[in-house]
């Protein structure tokens, strides 16, 4: 597994939070994946 790059200070509200931004970047490059497959195959 990775790293932990969190400090280590034992809040699971900041624990909640780099896990719940990681998830954003994920679905916003899927996204812009997905984006341009559409575009480039378009008829």
């Amino acid at each position: 597994m990775m790293p932990d790059e969190t400090p280590n200070d034992g809040s699971d509200g900041s624990r909640f939070r780099t896990t719940l931004i990681r998830v954003i970047i994920v679905q916003v490059i899927a996204l812009g994946l997905l984006l341009l497959l559409q575009l480039r195959y378009q008829p």
